[in-house]
């Protein structure tokens, strides 16, 4: 039983990995969520940064597409950066990248976990 609940667990994140907007704390290179307890934090006109975790491949670049569409909408960036430092597996980046192209807006990779 603990296997099957294992394998559910796994499908979801699979499936549903998270995404998160960061910013950055005062006078240092440390990128994090909002939090209410860190209200000094930096945020950059026309800038939205996001942090992708998990798992990134093309079962679930439309689930996170349809994430970051909405806060492209609420933020109305310029330029969009993706860290993907918290991605521990990246598959087929073209059709990845082609899921989240949103009007205008291209985002741009950053923070990889592995060499290119």
């Amino acid at each position: 039983m603990a296997i099957v609940v294992s394998l559910v667990a796994l499908a979801q994140q699979a499936a549903d990995p998270p995404v998160r907007v960061l910013g950055r704390k005062r006078g240092t290179n440390v990128f994090r969520p909002p939090a209410a307890e860190n209200p000094d934090d930096e945020t950059f006109p026309g800038v939205l940064l996001l942090r992708l975790e998990g798992r990134l491949f093309f079962v679930n670049a439309e689930r996170v597409a349809e994430k970051i569409r909405p806060l492209i909408a609420e933020y109305r960036p310029r330029y969009v950066v993706l860290d993907m430092s918290g991605l521990f597996d990246l598959g087929t980046p073209h059709s990845v990248r082609s899921s989240m192209r949103s009007g205008a807006i291209v985002p741009r990779a950053c923070s990889w976990c592995w060499p290119i």
